[in-house]
């Protein structure tokens, strides 16, 4: 029989959801930021947990276990255990859209949810300091998995904006890298765009991952000393194995 998501899992979805921060958070629900924090690494009691629900009206329990390993059919119908490899973190690398020589790189956790029925994804990356905010979640979603495409479907859907990551599945000449495309809109001039960049997602050993996957957020510009072998895997994802026509054109032109 499973059980309910996580606390912290839930709490998580929820601050996506809002669109909050831990520093509001803290405040709806009376507590320090240093609590919320200790919470969402997975550390709390049971008073602290009675303390949210009651501020924020919101059940945590779950309610009854319930088996469910099995996606729904709007998600592909994949079971969980098929796909556990998946499971765990990830660090992301694409081009940047404001500055195009550089890399943006981001933390991705795979996780089953007993709740939406499928495997989701949270994103972790960092905002500019003139945001003013500490929330550190960029994106969720949920993924969709066919057995008739070799490939996976992160979809992020947020009143009526949609972002979709295309990922290959685990094979074993890319050893622990999924490749992809990701498509997305950006406002580089405050207007927004559509944007695609390839992406890579490199999943990390479990005694590499948890607190750590914060200190690998953040661009990285040439010169440095991860920016080539990053570099030569969007090479491979644009020219080999996702479909960038234009790149395959300016390519073939100028070998002539």
């Amino acid at each position: 029989m499973a059980g309910p998501d996580p606390v912290e899992y839930q709490i998580r979805r929820f601050l996506i959801q809002r669109g909050i921060s831990q520093i509001q958070l803290a405040d709806m629900a009376g507590l320090s930021p240093s609590t919320i924090e200790r919470l969402l690494k997975g550390s709390y009691s049971p008073k602290t947990v009675r303390i949210i629900e009651d501020r924020l009206r919101i059940d945590l329990s779950g309610g009854a276990s319930r088996p469910v390993t099995v996606s729904s059919k709007r998600f592909g119908g994949y079971t969980r255990e098929n796909y556990a490899m998946y499971q765990g973190e990830y660090t992301a690398y694409r081009r940047s859209y404001s500055y195009p020589d550089n890399i943006v790189a981001s933390g991705f956790r795979f996780q089953w949810s007993y709740d939406e029925r499928c495997m989701q994804f949270f994103e972790y990356g960092e905002y500019p300091p003139d945001r003013g905010t500490d929330q550190a979640h960029t994106n969720m979603g949920n993924i969709h998995i066919s057995d008739f495409v070799d490939l996976l479907h992160l979809v992020t859907l947020y009143e009526g904006a949609v972002r979709t990551i295309t990922l290959t599945k685990m094979r074993p000449r890319l050893r622990n890298r999924l490749h992809g495309i990701i498509l997305s809109q950006a406002d580089p001039n405050l207007s927004f765009r559509p944007a695609v960049s390839p992406i890579v997602l490199v999943k990390l050993p479990e005694d590499d991952a948890g607190g750590k996957i914060q200190s690998r957020i953040g661009q990285i510009a040439p010169g440095d000393d991860a920016y080539g072998e990053i570099n030569e895997w969007l090479n491979e994802t644009e020219e080999e194995i996702a479909l960038f026509p234009s790149i395959k054109t300016r390519r073939n032109e100028s070998a002539d």
